[in-house]
């Protein structure tokens, strides 16, 4: 008896010390990457199909490489997400919308401007993950209908208090600031 119960204690003791030293060798998570290398943006606009029909509509933005690009939309629905290569970055986005020169006045009853935007900007580290909070709207639409002789002096109102014509500009530390389009 007395050698089962000695051998039982030591089985007991051998456990124990096997689940210390688990305990003691067990990895430490890796610290997260909260470094920021460069900025990505999203930017989503929808349109009624009938705005498209009767607009010619295309957005200016900066590239991955800062470099202006214009795109031109023909879809109801338009996303463009681009990242950087690096900081400092400057990311953003102006619309250009104008009457279809050949639009036919007589196919439609009304001139209708319908649209949603919505856009954000964030810091990424080199793994390609956000580390900085969102910037930019969670989104907004207007939807203007008015008679066909009024059509281009709305698009000149629209113009002049244009909604999408931001900047949104990372320094080399990923500190966020916001600017119009120039």
């Amino acid at each position: 008896m007395k050698k089962h119960f000695s051998f039982i204690l030591v089985a007991c003791m051998a456990a124990l010390v096997m689940t210390s030293c688990n305990k003691k060798n067990e990895p430490t998570p890796p610290e997260p990457d909260l470094k920021p290398v460069a900025a990505g943006i999203q930017f989503t606009a929808t349109f009624a199909q009938q705005t498209l029909d009767q607009c010619d509509i295309s957005f200016d933005y900066y590239d991955e490489n800062g470099n202006k690009k214009n795109e031109v939309v023909n879809t109801p629905e338009w996303t463009k997400t681009v990242e950087t290569k690096a900081l400092p970055s400057t990311l953003g986005f102006h619309w250009n919308i104008a009457v279809k020169a050949d639009l036919d006045t007589t196919k439609y009853d009304k001139f209708l401007l319908d649209y949603n935007f919505s856009y954000f900007s964030v810091a990424i580290n080199a793994a390609g993950a956000a580390v900085s909070d969102k910037h930019g709207t969670l989104g907004f639409s207007n939807k203007i209908e008015m008679a066909m002789s009024k059509r281009q002096a709305t698009v000149d109102i629209l113009l002049e208090h244009n909604p999408i014509n931001f900047l949104h500009k990372y320094d080399a530390e990923g500190k966020f600031t916001e600017e119009e389009w120039k």
